[in-house]
């Protein structure tokens, strides 16, 4: 059985590590997904008789079980044509798996269908679609074809020469934060700031800072997941504490780690506050403009901190500290703009 992750553009390896450390049981990943290129996509081959226990993975976004996968499709080939490579019976036998086995919504029967097709095939998308609701309402009796919105949605992409026909388990809660009630431009999505933490291996004896936590997607994913001996949240403008402390009470754990959870509204480069690591989202974008001396005066900054010994930083640019070690690189694409995530140890 195939399971295709998605997550962030770059966050494909931290989504593998994430799975090999979570994942107790038999199966195997590509991180280039179904295309020969990174892109956001993480495929499982489940050969487990187990339940895939996908729900407490931070990194992932969308999870789509494969009930088809077929290679290879003709690209001569007419649309009607395309049913001949399809597999009915293994299609009905992975339906039967999803609902008796998967399903994590009510066993209504109503599924939408969304159609995408990236391929030289000269049919038009909308002619596959029809093919494939056709084929779905002669022999998959489980599963009533509805344009209703709101429903369990059945992916189907011919890309290139593939067609993956996929349901998607996954809610619109899970890929924005439940937590996330309030935002502000450019706040980074709950899994890139789960990915920062995940990669920064907090310990539950740190002391752990976010200089510039905007809207608190880094503290609240950090709350919720991980354990701390002390976090602070900090920024200049009022108003992005105010929308991260009330993002944080919505965060279930909050409650209990109140007490551990300092909000400041302080400027990064006059502050006197310390830590043992530091995980932030360092400004950039069209809000904040480009200040040339910026990544200077945090490197500077950075130097001063005393007992500090980790940072983990998202940035175009590549951070370089004398007497710090760059541990880990991932280039990312981040509200379609190139950034790199990066961890420098002190030496």
């Amino acid at each position: 059985m195939k399971f295709l992750l998605q997550t962030q553009i770059g966050v494909e390896k931290i989504t593998v590590r994430e799975l090999l450390s979570k994942i107790r049981s038999t199966y195997s990943i590509d991180f280039l997904g179904f295309v020969p290129h990174k892109n956001g996509i993480v495929q499982i081959d489940w050969r487990d008789k187990s339940r895939f226990e996908y729900q407490n993975l931070g990194t992932v976004e969308d999870v789509f079980f494969v009930v088809n996968y077929v290679k290879n499709i003709p690209y001569s080939i007419q649309a009607k044509d395309i049913v001949k490579f399809i597999d009915s019976r293994g299609l009905r036998s992975n339906i039967d798996y999803f609902f008796d086995v998967l399903n994590p919504f009510s066993s209504d029967k109503k599924f939408r269908f969304i159609v995408r097709k990236k391929s030289p095939h000269s049919f038009r998308r909308i002619d596959l679609q029809e093919v494939i609701k056709t084929l779905f309402n002669k022999n998959i009796k489980r599963v009533q074809v509805t344009a209703e919105e709101g429903v369990k949605e059945i992916w189907v992409t011919l890309l290139k020469n593939r067609l993956i026909i996929a349901i998607r388990l996954t809610t619109k809660i899970q890929r924005q934060g439940k937590y996330k009630t309030q935002g502000i431009p450019g706040a980074l999505r709950p899994t890139v700031a789960y990915a920062m933490n995940f990669i920064s291996e907090i310990r539950s004896n740190d002391v752990v800072w976010d200089p510039f936590c905007g809207s608190g997607t880094i503290p609240c994913e950090m709350v919720e997941h991980f354990k701390f001996k002390r976090l602070i949240c900090s920024d200049v403008s009022e108003n992005a504490l105010f929308i991260t402390k009330s993002n944080l009470e919505n965060v279930e754990n909050y409650k209990r780690v109140k007490s551990k959870v300092s909000l400041r509204v302080e400027n990064f480069f006059a502050s006197k506050s310390y830590s043992d690591l530091i995980i932030t989202n360092l400004p950039f974008g069209i809000q904040h403009g480009r200040d040339e001396d910026f990544v200077r005066r945090f490197i500077d900054k950075i130097q001063s901190i005393k007992n500090l010994r980790q940072i983990t930083v998202l940035f175009p640019e590549l951070i370089n500290i004398s007497g710090w070690q760059r541990t880990s690189k991932f280039h990312l694409q981040v509200k379609g703009r190139h950034c790199i995530l990066q961890v420098l140890r002190k030496l």
